[in-house]
């Protein structure tokens, strides 16, 4: 076998190599990002459910319209309530514990 013919197998082994590794990287990112997917829906179910149980029907309702032109306050406000549920200081989230909430946060910015 001619040394050109030898580089030229070393250059396709090489390329064969380098092309799996890129599949295996891409993959790997894949599975990475679905797993992110996954703990966000279940953090998100959690949520959802916390909200269900513990924050009364009218809350729950201005935070989804609050959700539909701020996302990012709306999130803060279910973040805290889900805080002050989990440290015991509160049992339930009414009307006045929200506005609260929301002053602190307002406040915060």
């Amino acid at each position: 076998m001619s040394e050109y013919n030898e580089d030229e197998e070393i250059e396709k082994l090489l390329e064969e190599k380098y092309r799996r590794y890129l599949y295996e990287l891409e993959m790997r990112r894949l599975q990475e990002a679905s797993e992110r997917m996954k703990r966000k829906a279940e953090e998100e179910a959690i949520k959802k459910v916390i909200l269900m149980k513990y924050v009364d029907e009218d809350v729950r309702q201005r935070i989804y319209n609050i959700r539909a032109v701020n996302p990012e306050f709306a999130s803060k406000i279910e973040n805290t309530i889900i805080a002050l549920l989990q440290s015991g200081r509160v049992d339930r989230i009414d009307f006045n514990i929200f506005k609260q909430i929301v002053d602190r946060i307002k406040g915060s910015l």
